[in-house]
């Protein structure tokens, strides 16, 4: 028996706002967001729009070819849409032109009316607003009323993005050269030789994402002693003419750069000299062994920086200016940074993370510290855990990447609202394509394909009153006809669409589920002791299914699920992550110095928060620290939390039993070996 929990939206969050806030969830097909004012936190307007900044509306009523009938725009002040332009499309979806708007009057006794610059097109069936804005940016402006020709107030914004994300998975980041020791110039293609399918007998490749490799002369040995000289004439030319091929970003990465940074750093003076911008440095982002997984991880961050980089900063332009808004960007580890200081190897969870973070909060307001979150939006869905020992992952593997970054536990699957359902000539298919925002959904009208979004419309499970455009249900039949129409030409049959609808949405099911498995019976934790949280747009169509699948008794609901990971990023700290090299057997660790070290770099991560956040003080920047520990000879740190006076017995013993918690076993008699110190310091300063 399913049991379900409501909870309020003053459960999950209070806090003091600046003037305005706004909170933002950028995904692959919607972004939700939240508007708060000062005068009353409780008050919270939101919205969701499609991620490519375009509005579909409707034309209901037309007294004249120029004016027009939008009943989507009822919320919108007046005068709001002066200046946008109407995109019209026939009804094969081929672009017939678009039209200026010269008035927008809400008001008007029909519905909300656009006055146009010229007539419409006879042909045209389907039409969009186009604001010429980034989607956060229009829904801030639409929630608070803010013409398209006014300037907005004073915001603070706080927001995870999908940017780098798809740009990742699509393989459409920046033209990357890797500066590398020379010799090692087949590193990544070589990799560690670990095969994704060991069982797969055409093995393939994953793209390399550097566009040239230059071999750089120079050599450390182990200990960060200088062997060779770096050969700055030679590197020179090198990065001129990786320059002048068409690199844009570069990721430097030498031999035991983590022991001695010198040459990166004389590198990368060079690389500025001949005019590159962006520069991804691996002894600063992953101070660590292991060159192979330190070398992706910088090409990762120059592959994405970016993509990032000028996304954010068309953002913060829209919004006004560094004079109108503060603008910060959620992490893969679930904290806050500004913009400028985003890194992209950063940026592939700034999305998901979000709902992490809700989900912790509504944790420790409900008292049920055992949670599983659904987080499935419009093209993939998100699976993650609250348990009071679940804490980062620091190495992990993401889009094919492996990574060494701090990111939250967080599993992706491709079955999001507009994952594509197909037939592969033996079995029936959902994802990994998406539909994304552009074209969307077949029932979106814009000649998609067949998504689950359209299965749950077709199959009355998503009510289309409630959806914010019109949907066209003709179209997802049409779309289950075809695909019903090539199973029957491979001899499968299904005695009604409703049946074939019904069989896409369970392969769904499974592959959520298994998804949940992942971060849950993989290590080590029995789902049937967790409750489920389904939020995102589409997860509440799905959950009860998955509940069955796991064996789940139990589901905790919340009125914000359509917007929650939006809602995470008001409840998100502000936070600055940095690590330290160790690699010593623990009884061999001189602790007094090695504190010293930490103390010293938590000083210098916490530098220029007090000078740009005057609000902040000692009192509200908490740290901690941890040490990632391993038996000798293996690969495998966990991460242990390192009090101020405890002594290597201590740690040995919180070691031990972590190990015994995770892997089922222990080896007390077997050396421990300190891998590196993870510092992090968060401050909650800037949420009020």
């Amino acid at each position: 028996m399913l049991k379900r929990f409501t909870l309020s939206r003053d459960q999950l969050l209070i806090v003091h706002a600046p003037v305005y806030q706004a909170w933002i969830d950028v995904g692959g097909t919607f972004t939700d967001c939240y508007v708060v004012d000062d005068c009353d936190v409780s008050h919270r307007r939101r919205i969701k729009v499609l991620s490519t900044g375009l509005v579909p509306v409707s034309r209901l009523a037309v007294s004249e070819q120029r004016s027009f009938i939008a009943p989507e725009l009822t919320l919108d002040a007046p005068g709001f849409w002066n200046g946008a332009l109407l995109r019209c499309y026939d009804d094969q979806r081929k672009s017939l032109g678009t039209i200026p708007v010269s008035d927008f009057d809400p008001l008007s006794a029909d519905g909300p009316k656009l006055t146009l610059a010229a007539a419409v097109d006879q042909r045209a069936t389907g039409f969009e607003l186009d604001a010429g804005l980034e989607a956060p940016v229009l829904a801030v402006r639409r929630l608070l009323g803010c013409a398209l020709s006014q300037p907005l107030p004073r915001l603070r914004v706080r927001m995870g993005t999908t940017r780098g994300t798809n740009a990742l998975l699509t393989r459409r980041g920046a033209a990357v050269a890797l500066a590398i020791t020379a010799s090692l110039e087949d590193l990544l293609l070589i990799g560690d030789q670990t095969r994704p399918n060991l069982f797969d007998l055409a093995i393939r490749r994953d793209d390399q994402l550097t566009k040239l490799v230059l071999p750089i002369v120079q050599r450390h040995d182990a200990q960060g002693q200088v062997i060779q000289e770096l050969n700055e004439q030679d590197a020179r030319q090198a990065l001129l003419q990786a320059r002048q091929s068409g690199c844009e970003s570069l990721a430097i990465c030498l031999m035991h750069s983590y022991r001695n940074p010198e040459h990166e750093l004389r590198l990368e003076a060079l690389a500025r000299e001949v005019g590159f911008d962006h520069i991804s440095r691996s002894s600063s982002l992953a101070p660590l062994i292991e060159i192979v997984a330190r070398a992706r991880t910088t090409v990762v961050d120059a592959y994405l920086g970016p993509i990032v980089r000028s996304y954010l900063q068309r953002l913060a332009e829209q919004f006004g200016g560094a004079q109108h808004v503060h603008l910060q960007v959620m992490t893969s580890s679930g904290g806050l940074v500004d913009w400028s200081e985003m890194a992209g190897k950063d940026s592939i969870l700034s999305g998901p993370a979000g709902g992490v973070v809700a989900l912790r909060a509504m944790a420790q307001s409900t008292g049920r510290p055992y949670l599983i979150g659904l987080d499935m939006g419009g093209t993939s869905t998100d699976t993650c855990r609250t348990a009071p020992d679940q804490g980062l992952e620091y190495e992990s593997t993401k889009a094919g990447v492996r990574i060494l970054t701090p990111t939250l536990p967080i599993e992706t699957v491709a079955s999001g609202g507009g994952s594509v359902c197909w037939f592969d000539g033996v079995s029936l298919r959902v994802g990994p394509q998406s539909a994304g925002a552009m074209p969307g959904p077949a029932c979106y009208g814009r000649g998609g394909p067949l998504t689950i979004t359209d299965l749950n419309a077709f199959l009355g499970r998503l009510p289309a009153a409630q959806f914010p455009f019109p949907l066209d249900l003709d179209a997802t039949a049409q779309r289950l006809r075809e695909l019903n129409e090539q199973l029957l030409r491979a001899n499968v049959h299904f005695a009604s669409l409703e049946l074939l609808a019904d069989g896409l949405r369970a392969i769904a099911a499974q592959q959520m589920a298994e998804a949940v498995r992942t971060i849950s019976i993989a290590q080590g934790a029995d789902p049937r002791q967790h409750a489920l949280v389904g939020f995102g747009g589409a997860a509440g169509q799905h959950i009860c299914e998955i509940a069955d699948l796991l064996g789940i008794d139990s589901i905790l609901d919340t009125q914000e699920a359509g917007l929650l990971s939006a809602l995470g990023m008001g409840l998100a700290a502000e936070r600055r992550d940095a690590a330290l090299p160790v690699y010593q057997p623990l009884d061999e660790v001189d602790f007094e110095r090695l504190r010293d070290q930490a103390s010293q770099r938590l000083v210098e991560l916490a530098q220029g928060w007090e000078l740009d956040k005057p609000v902040a003080s000692s009192n509200q920047i908490e740290e901690e620290v941890t040490l990632e520990l391993r038996y000798q000879g293996t690969d495998t740190a966990l991460a242990v939390v390192w009090p101020v006076q405890s002594s290597g017995n201590q740690l040995t013993t919180a070691f031990h039993e972590l190990h015994r918690q995770r892997f089922g076993y222990a080896r007390p008699h077997r050396a421990i070996e300190v891998v590196s110190v993870r510092l992090q310091i968060t401050s909650q300063a800037t949420a009020g």
